[in-house]
């Protein structure tokens, strides 16, 4: 693996990654998508927002030469807010239509979904993208105090959503040290492999496996009728393997418009009493 000293230095030494060591480990999460690993992904640098806002839609048609969009499942960029020195994961979930934001710090990410709405929205012009569902991803934040590990952690959620696997990290990976080690062994060996405590890909929507931190709707409900409670547990039985899954209403809910989904339903079938 082709890396500067620095980036290196900064990888071993606990400090935060270049850009350069992030695509290193995009590029391997793509060649194994290209090895026939499901789903189908498709990587993008660290350099693609700043060259979208300079040179416009062009920088992201060059990064998709030879790419059928048809084929891809997801979309994975890396984004670094240059004001905060802060890393995290962009996901687009195009078999969903959804867009999904990591971020170790749970901090704000409006302005980079709409940078990703204006992407997608010239990516497939006959798509409404204000109607795509946009959330911060309910997954492992860093320590207190510890302003370095932003990068290592979009390199793991990028590694585990490129498998659709849920994100669980060991206290001692959650320490940061483990997975700067972890991450500077699958480079060297220039090949990735799992990093969270779920190697096996599971078979359900990206937007099921990753919902936001808590649901609105699973704490506002606290009593259903045993009919709405068999309706749920039906649609469990039907849809929690699906990949892609019909949405439930809860139709005799203030809130019956909101999508739910199998995730939404074990959270909301785990807290209710009927």
């Amino acid at each position: 693996m082709d890396l500067s000293p620095d980036s290196i230095s900064r990888l071993l030494l606990g400090q935060r990654l270049t850009g350069e060591v992030i695509n290193a480990y995009f590029d391997l999460l793509q060649k194994r998508a290209d090895h026939g690993e499901k789903p189908c992904i498709k990587t993008f640098d660290t350099f693609v927002w700043i060259a979208f806002k300079n040179f416009g839609f062009k920088a992201i048609t060059d990064r998709l030469k030879n790419t059928d969009l048809s084929a891809i499942d997801l979309l994975l960029i890396p984004h670094h807010s240059i004001e905060r020195q802060h890393w995290s994961l962009a996901v687009a979930d195009l078999r969903s239509r959804a867009i999904i934001w990591f971020d170790s710090y749970f901090d704000d990410c409006v302005k980079g979904i709409s940078d990703l709405r204006s992407i997608l929205q010239q990516l497939f012009p006959k798509e409404d993208m204000t109607s795509w569902p946009a959330w911060m991803a309910a997954s492992p934040k860093q320590p207190p105090k510890n302003y370095t590990d932003c990068g290592v952690y979009t390199c793991v959620f990028a590694e585990a959503v490129s498998r659709k696997a849920e994100i669980r990290l060991s206290p001692k990976q959650l320490r940061g040290l483990h997975l700067r080690i972890t991450l500077k062994n699958q480079l060297f060996a220039e090949r990735a492999s799992s990093i969270a405590l779920t190697p096996s890909k599971i078979r359900l929507a990206c937007r099921t496996l990753y919902p936001p931190p808590s649901s609105s709707l699973a704490r506002s409900v606290t009593t259903l009728r045993p009919n709405v409670l068999q309706r749920m547990r039906a649609y469990l039985n039907k849809y929690q393997d699906k990949a892609h899954p019909k949405p439930f209403f809860l139709k005799d809910h203030p809130t019956k418009r909101e999508r739910l989904y199998p995730r939404d339903i074990i959270r909301i079938l785990n807290s209710v009493t009927s």
